[in-house]
């Protein structure tokens, strides 16, 4: 059974974008975004729940994480009807893992954006700083009890879609900013550094020089 979430509701921006045309040509990428994918132990507005148990399988699967390590799951603007195609791809998923969010055990998800003619639509709609939700497709079979509709732990998904109302609550992803990759870059290199000034190990020195 194909499981999709179908639009389904509304976090703050800014932009982690090639600035040189030279370099988007190289990369493919335009910009990087993250944040809420899915959740768990949730009911969506679409009266869907993903169990602990179904996401448990579902990220151990060898053939899931393959996809994401490869770079081989490719999303589309809104949800195919087709199943898909590479012609359509706005962006790849690059990282799905389990984070707490709030209080709520939730999917966190990173894609980047692609430079084909959806990417740029995709694009332009974040540096615009409109709010593009992000929404699984899937092949599955589900249950009904307690009011919803669970997904079974056959469930795999398909990739995650960029649509105008996502069923998962508050999943809209946002772009990357330079300022935090500057920000995260300066915390590894500060660091190192207090490293450097404690230690006397000359291979933890050779090797810490070597990062810098």
């Amino acid at each position: 059974m194909k499981i999709v979430e179908p639009q389904g509701y509304f976090d703050n921006y800014s932009i982690k974008e090639s600035k040189d045309p030279s370099e988007i040509k190289k990369t493919g990428v335009l910009m990087t975004v993250e944040g809420v994918f899915q959740a768990e132990d949730e009911k969506n507005h679409n009266g869907r729940v993903y169990p602990s148990e179904t996401w448990d399988v579902v990220l151990s699967n060898p053939d899931f994480q393959t996809r994401i390590k490869s770079r081989n799951m490719f999303g589309e603007l809104d949800h195919p009807t087709d199943g898909g195609s590479l012609k359509r791809s706005s962006h790849v998923v690059t990282m799905v893992e389990r984070k707490n969010v709030d209080g709520r055990k939730v999917l966190w998800g990173k894609a980047d954006v692609l430079d084909t003619p959806d990417g740029h639509i995709l694009a332009s709609l974040f540096r615009a700083h409109t709010k593009p939700g992000v929404s699984s497709r899937g092949d599955g079979s589900t249950e009904q009890k307690e009011g919803a509709e669970y997904v079974k732990t056959d469930y795999l998904p398909e990739a995650w879609d960029f649509v105008i109302k996502p069923s998962t609550l508050n999943a809209f992803p946002s772009p990357i900013t330079e300022s935090e990759k500057t920000a995260n870059s300066n915390s590894i290199l500060n660091a190192l550094e207090n490293l450097v000034e404690k230690t006397t190990d000359t291979k933890v020195l050779l090797n810490t020089y070597l990062l810098l």
